[in-house]
């Protein structure tokens, strides 16, 4: 028997990198952590993001049944 997927999108959206430097210094820090030499702001910031994405699809993936997986695709609007 072949799989079903079962498709749902998951938007992520917030302030500029500005607004998380100046209101949440603790998350940039965090975010400055993981930063890469080459990173500009918003590349560190994708790199801290699809960390977070991949904790969050192994989470989601603990939840489900026996033989099914999550996975979060990567895509810009």
């Amino acid at each position: 028997m072949a799989a079903k997927a079962y498709l749902y999108r998951l938007r992520v959206m917030g302030d500029e990198i500005e607004a998380i430097k100046e209101d949440d210094p603790e998350l940039w820090a965090e975010i400055e952590r993981d930063r890469e030499p080459h990173d500009d702001d918003a590349g560190a910031l994708a790199r801290w993001l699809g960390g977070l994405l991949n904790e969050t699809e192994d989470a989601l993936s603990s939840l489900l049944p026996l033989g099914w997986y999550s996975k979060i695709e990567e895509g810009e609007r």
